[in-house]
């Protein structure tokens, strides 16, 4: 039936007019034509906003970072919550501390910024996307990152701790004491792709290898993964050896009083860098020129040393071959002074360093005792 808008009386369906007043009546096929319109559009509709509900968030840089930072006044630095010895908030002062807070502001000082202010996240993932233009809550990132090309709306500074890799840790009295020592073994690593493949590529036959994260309230992975008593009562794999990040790791181990051991330094390099907006050369330019001047200061050095030092209660290395030359270090020494000492040239101090990568984990981190490689 068809239904006439001027007098709403029902005539048959294949009426051309109006029994009552004989206004034309529509045929019903213009009005179907919109209808099918109307569902396309609906259904596109959904389709492509579905798209973008569903569908990957794109992140972009913004602009004028650097300008901005100084109109603001400070250096917003995006930054992991807790997580020593890079960045976390001391139970003494309340204030923000760690080997990057000190190191960025001294970097924003000599940019002439003289705040830094710390944008603090417990998800350490989504931490590149505080410096999007969509977030907008950061204006860098640090936290112990190396260059990933997965965020596209991020360059890297130059490295701000270079000489720096995994380290092998093992229980007190292990056999273990290098890579070559983990045929057949079961190995444990952090949940991350670039740790397991290291592994795949670097050690013969191993045994199986397990990924594991922080899950338990102390966080204190490597220890209850490597200590039988720990792993049995909480009901957890236990390995034979770990293989992570030097830094967090010889943090991690102070928990264990002594039976858990690093016996290798630097199986690989990882060097840490700064995330900053992309296309803001600017800011790139003077990040980096910045942390050359700091990186060259004897400021540099002290603190390295103040939180990137390990305790040599903590190490084990493997005794050397009697037929290999070695220095015994004595106080006050470094290797450029070694290098005077033993090669007749403080420059020659880097052939000392890389004879004894897996021995120190830092050119800046020699103890009175380490026996020295001489080269």
């Amino acid at each position: 039936m068809k239904k006439c808008k001027k007098c709403g009386t029902q005539n048959l369906t294949e009426a051309l007019f109006c029994a009552e007043c004989g206004v034309k009546l529509n045929s019903g096929k213009k009005s179907m034509l919109w209808i099918v319109i109307a569902t396309v559009i609906i259904v596109a509709g959904a389709g492509i906003a579905g798209y973008f509900y569903f569908g990957e968030k794109v992140y972009t840089a913004p602009e004028n970072v650097l300008q901005s930072i100084k109109t603001y006044g400070a250096l917003r630095v995006a930054v992991e919550t807790e997580a020593p010895p890079f960045n976390y908030l001391s139970e003494e002062t309340g204030n923000w501390e760690g080997f990057e807070y000190e190191l960025i502001s001294l970097v924003a000082k000599e940019m002439g910024i003289n705040k830094v202010e710390p944008v603090w996240s417990k998800d350490f993932d989504q931490i590149p996307y505080l410096i999007s233009k969509e977030k907008n809550k950061a204006d860098i990132f640090m936290g112990g990152f190396i260059a990933n090309s997965n965020y596209t709306h991020v360059v890297w500074s130059n490295s701000y701790y270079e000489d720096n890799g995994y380290c092998l840790i093992v229980p007190d009295g292990s056999a273990i004491k290098s890579l070559r020592d983990l045929t057949g073994k079961k190995i444990g690593v952090y949940n991350e792709d670039a740790a397991e493949e290291f592994v795949k590529n670097n050690v013969r036959s191993p045994q199986s290898i397990h990924r594991f994260e922080d899950v338990d309230e102390d966080g204190l992975w490597t220890v209850n993964h490597l200590l039988e008593p720990l792993a049995k009562q909480k009901k957890l794999q236990l390995v034979d050896a770990i293989v992570y990040d030097y830094v967090f790791a010889k943090e991690e181990i102070k928990a264990s009083d002594g039976q858990l051991k690093i016996v290798e330094f630097n199986l690989n390099q990882l060097p840490y860098q700064i995330g900053l907006p992309k296309n803001n050369y600017d800011l790139l330019k003077e990040l980096n020129r910045a942390l050359k001047v700091v990186m060259e200061s004897p400021d540099y050095v002290e603190i390295v040393k103040k939180y990137l030092d390990f305790d040599p209660e903590n190490v084990s290395l493997p005794s050397l071959d009697s037929d290999v030359k070695i220095h015994i270090v004595t106080f006050g020494e470094t290797l450029g002074t070694i290098a005077q000492l033993e090669l007749g040239n403080a420059t020659r101090w880097k052939e000392i360093w890389d004879a004894n990568k897996t021995r120190i984990p830092n050119p800046n981190l020699i103890h009175v005792g380490n026996e020295l490689i001489i080269p």
